[in-house]
């Protein structure tokens, strides 16, 4: 994923695309920066995808938990209005 992610950051700083064209890469971006590619993220998106009903993901470490949150938002929903369920404490 790291390679698509800056294969896709050189084509749009390049400067060869359309400002719009460049920034619809954005989302592809921030999905390739996600950790899918982990066997946690790749498994969660493979049961919930062929989930039926609604589920209830938990996880022992917090930065896990936000992890497998980023994976489902931008498998299932693009974009999410948050970007993390527990915010780093001061």
């Amino acid at each position: 994923m790291q390679a698509v992610r800056a294969t896709l950051e050189k084509i749009r700083a390049s400067g060869d695309l359309p400002e719009e064209a460049a920034e619809a890469l954005s989302p592809a971006i921030r999905f390739a920066e996600r950790s899918i590619d982990t066997g946690k993220g790749a498994a969660l998106v493979r049961v919930l995808a062929g989930a039926a009903e609604p589920s209830v993901v938990f996880t022992r470490f917090r930065a896990t938990c936000n992890s497998l949150f980023g994976v489902c938002c931008d498998f299932f929903m693009n974009e999410c209005r948050t970007t993390t369920l527990f915010p780093r404490k001061k």
